[in-house]
């Protein structure tokens, strides 16, 4: 089994307003609750299964649109660090925007 969280593509995940120290921005309510979303229903649903070698499930977070968010961004670079580290740190969640499932599907349908 597999968990797939859809959030909106139009959904920030920064609050741009200034950096916070070293040039850290805070996440914005929707995706900071959509990764502990996801951390509690993969938690709850690990919890449901009494097979002590059932595989792990898979985690997705979709939301977002990091090129038309971070693009042209006084701060581009960092808040594509940023969203760097989030990934690091959530090494459980596969964390994806919207702009890069379109990047992934163009790769497989130009493939010949």
């Amino acid at each position: 089994k597999n968990l797939i969280e859809l959030k909106r593509a139009d959904e920030p995940l920064f609050i741009k307003t200034a950096p916070f120290r070293n040039n850290t921005f805070s996440l914005t309510k929707t995706f900071s609750n959509a990764i502990q979303q996801v951390n509690v229903q993969r938690h709850n649903y690990v919890a449901s299964v009494n097979d002590p070698l059932a595989p792990m499930c898979k985690s997705i977070l979709i939301i977002g649109n990091k090129k038309h968010e971070f693009s042209g961004h006084q701060f581009e670079k960092e808040l594509y660090y940023n969203l760097h580290v989030v990934r690091f740190n959530n090494k459980d969640i596969m964390i994806m925007t919207y702009d890069e499932i379109i990047e992934r599907i163009d790769a497989l349908v130009s493939v010949k």
